[in-house]
């Protein structure tokens, strides 16, 4: 089996369900495995900056798609179904966008792909979500791990990426939840977590997963677009 890091993001709303169908789009696929995913964080445009912020997050995998432009292919597809248009050849609006990170650590370079990712260790808005994943992640080509990359970024740079705030959604959670009449004990077994973890995403202390945010629409019946993060 191998393993690889994907980033994820989007620009045009709904961005948070765009980013939820490109998950589910991967879970789906009989040789990809979702490991983890991190959390969800709102990024200042970067280099095109006039356009709509973006919602980034990663996801580490388990495939069998080998060679790595097979699984190249899928991501492709994936951004093709979810409406994707290259209109701009870099940095342009989109409505999904999946890159490959890593795969195994290994380097390849073709004309479609470069691994590793040629600039992962320079932006800020991919280095954070993978520290959710795995702070430990060491970058062979450039001999650091992103814990390391982080703590050397500018201030500046780290500022411009904001974990999405749930306090207003959590407030929504709260509401909603006595609504359908769930007590707190029962509604964070129904998500198979803590009462603790719950109450801290109903007071916007923790910001919950997207497979999470995915399992509290489902409990509820609302819409994800619900739970938009905001800064």
């Amino acid at each position: 089996m191998n393993q690889a890091y994907i980033a994820l993001g989007s620009n045009i709303e709904p961005r948070l369900e765009y980013l939820q169908l490109a998950i589910q789009r991967l879970k789906e696929h009989r040789s990809i495995q979702i490991k983890k995913v991190s959390g969800i964080y709102e990024t200042a445009p970067v280099g095109f900056t006039d356009q709509n912020d973006f919602l980034n997050m990663a996801a580490r995998i388990e495939t069998t798609l080998s060679p790595p432009l097979e699984l190249l292919d899928t991501c492709q597809e994936i951004e093709h179904s979810l409406g994707r248009k290259r209109e701009i050849k870099w940095g342009g609006p989109r409505t999904i966008d999946l890159d490959i990170l890593l795969y195994n650590q290994e380097n390849i370079e073709t004309e479609r792909l470069t691994l590793p990712h040629p600039s992962m260790h320079e932006r800020a808005f991919v280095l954070m979500p993978l520290m959710d994943i795995n702070h430990h992640l060491y970058l062979s080509h450039i001999e650091k791990d992103v814990s390391t990359l982080i703590s050397e970024m500018s201030l500046k740079e780290k500022e411009g990426v904001v974990q999405c705030n749930k306090i207003d959604g959590g407030k929504r959670i709260k509401a909603y939840r006595k609504l359908k009449g769930y007590t707190q004990i029962g509604f964070a077994k129904e998500l198979g977590m803590s009462v603790s973890q719950l109450g801290d995403i109903e007071r916007g202390k923790r910001v919950p997963t997207l497979e999470t945010l995915e399992k509290i629409s489902e409990q509820l019946d609302i819409s994800i677009q619900e739970l938009e993060p905001k800064k």
